[in-house]
């Protein structure tokens, strides 16, 4: 090979290293005629300050956050949380309060090279026609940001974990969302999971009005850490008596941002015993409108 043909290969190889970079979302850069590929970064957690002591102890298998439903920064630091947990150095397995039969379009939003349509597929699925607030814009930034997570080995993979049948009660509901995520443990005897939930689903102990045991209370008690989100009020999506539409809510006194394992932060409703501590947004909340294209005008819950 003269001179001349070695460059040309070398050029070659260049071209063909930057495709590659460009299709994995990394950057092209010229220097002195020579292309070099840079591969892309790896993602840079948003930090949540004292998140690593709900992985400190080896025994604690499930990390319960407790979310209003609705709004955009429940799930975005529920996301950050999930990126941090990549820290423990134990596989990831993110929970989600979404029914099981969309786990195979959940799957093909995290593994397909078109995520867009993997996407707008999901979208058809029938829940996410039920604008309760589970069915969000910020649900669907929460699962291309779990897409990058599981891309770069920061989670194993998602689950959906609502398993119960369109007849359920709430309390058989609760049961069987419980028992779910303890069949995934056993799967997985050495991961984490880290899962995302109403925060009535997340309590420990049985709230005055209910009269049946929630979701984390189907689980080894010694095993959980159960967290509410808190924050400084603002806006929610919410179906309430009035309707599906954007609600004025309160502050819960999360002024600061991070994970704090005091049960006595948790908001005042709570029953004794019901939660572990409190994960902070540090900042107020702000509705977060259903998915789906062109949803049905307020107060209207359900798209036809």
């Amino acid at each position: 090979m003269n001179a001349l043909s070695g460059q040309i290969a070398n050029m070659l190889r260049a071209a063909i290293l930057c495709v590659a970079a460009l299709s994995a979302g990394g950057a092209v850069v010229v220097q002195a005629s020579v292309l070099v590929a840079v591969a892309p970064a790896a993602t840079v957690c948003n930090p949540v300050p004292g998140a690593t002591q709900l992985w400190a102890s080896p025994s604690t298998r499930y990390i319960l956050v407790g979310e209003m439903h609705g709004t955009e920064e429940h799930p975005a630091i529920f996301g950050d949380l999930a990126c941090a947990a990549a820290s423990s150095h134990r596989e990831i397995i993110v929970g989600l309060e979404r029914p099981i039969s969309e786990q195979p379009e959940i799957n093909a939003v995290l593994d397909s090279n078109n995520p867009t349509l993997a996407t707008s597929k999901l979208l058809k699925e029938p829940m996410w026609s039920t604008l309760d607030g589970r069915s969000s814009q910020a649900m669907v930034t929460l699962l291309n940001r779990l897409r990058t997570y599981k891309a770069e080995g920061k989670i194993k993979e998602v689950v959906t974990f609502d398993a119960a049948g369109q007849k359920d009660t709430s309390a058989v509901r609760d049961r069987k969302m419980g028992n779910f995520l303890e069949h995934i443990a056993s799967q997985n005897p050495n991961a984490l999971i880290l899962a995302l939930t109403g925060n009535l689903h997340a309590l420990k102990a049985t709230n005055k009005g209910f009269g049946y045991p929630f979701m984390a209370m189907f689980l080894p008690p010694n095993q959980v850490k159960s967290l509410v989100v808190i924050d400084r009020g603002g806006t929610a999506w919410l179906w309430m008596k009035n309707g599906c539409n954007v609600y004025p809510l309160p502050s819960t006194n999360g002024a600061t941002r991070g994970v704090f394992l005091n049960p006595k932060r948790a908001p005042s409703w709570t029953p004794t015993g019901g939660y572990d501590g409190v994960l902070s947004t540090g900042e107020p909340i702000t509705a977060s409108l259903p998915a789906i294209p062109s949803p049905p005008k307020p107060p209207a819950c359900v798209a036809q």
